[in-house]
């Protein structure tokens, strides 16, 4: 998808987004960007490898985001209903198809409405956000390896090497007791503000599990360069996941 550029109140929105197979037979990534005036919504989906049905439970995600956007008026509301329809909806088709947990996947989703944002993640896919060049936050991975990270057992530079690293501890498709998905807090669409949402097959390849920070207001130009080091990284393991991003900048 090539960089699009919109202005919202005098503040220019730009985005890209791309795919890519890496060195599996199938890509079970998932991605949407979204645009209804001055309203942007934003989705990667990565279909759990090994399930065999990852690529249909990511594609009933992001179609879910593409059915309920153009009616959205509040982004916590709109990212809270999705996430319950979509996980409905991969229910759903596993039990038509006979299934048992083998449809899932994981997801991260940016919404903005009205001159506000806010995000919502399940698994780890991850959102970074930053501000005039500097990371200030990044979503916090359900999984195994993030847990130890944060109990002090392992280092954060280590999640990405872990060998329980794909141990998930949340997915779209699980059963759930009650909603699994982590919203944030909706704040105010800022100047100089840049968010990376992307699957592990990105973050897992980037020096410390982090993106660089854009060098320049060009979102296209941005994952470009991250998908080079990323084709890079796979290429000295001889093991490269799909690996999908979409890229925000904010001027």
């Amino acid at each position: 998808m090539a960089a699009m550029f919109r202005s919202i109140k005098r503040l220019a929105v730009s985005y890209a987004a791309a795919s890519e197979i890496g060195t599996r037979e199938r890509n079970e990534d998932a991605i949407i960007a979204l645009e209804s005036g001055e309203n942007f919504c934003f989705v990667v989906a990565d279909g759990l490898g090994g399930h065999g049905f990852g690529d249909v439970a990511s594609k009933l995600l992001v179609a879910s985001f593409e059915r309920n956007f153009y009616n959205a008026s509040d982004n916590l509301k709109f990212l809270a209903r999705t996430f319950d329809d979509a996980q409905n909806e991969i229910i759903s088709a596993q039990s038509a198809e006979g299934l048992k947990n083998q449809m899932k996947t994981t997801a991260v989703a940016l919404s903005i409405i009205g001159g506000k944002l806010a995000w919502g993640h399940v698994g780890d896919s991850r959102i970074y956000h930053f501000k005039r060049g500097k990371l200030v936050s990044r979503t916090i991975d359900h999984s195994v390896s993030q847990m130890l990270a944060l109990a002090k057992e392992i280092d954060e530079s280590e999640i990405a090497s872990h060998p329980d690293r794909s141990r998930l501890l949340r997915a779209f498709g699980d059963k759930w007791d009650a909603p699994r998905y982590e919203l944030s807090k909706e704040i105010s669409l800022r100047r100089d503000s840049a968010f990376l949402l992307c699957s592990d097959g990105v973050w897992e390849h980037l020096p410390g599990g982090n993106p660089p920070a854009p060098q320049c207001d060009d979102a296209q130009r941005w994952i470009s360069d991250m998908f080079t080091d990323v084709a890079g990284s796979g290429h000295q393991t001889g093991d490269n996941d799909n690996y999908s991003a979409i890229a925000v900048i904010v001027k």
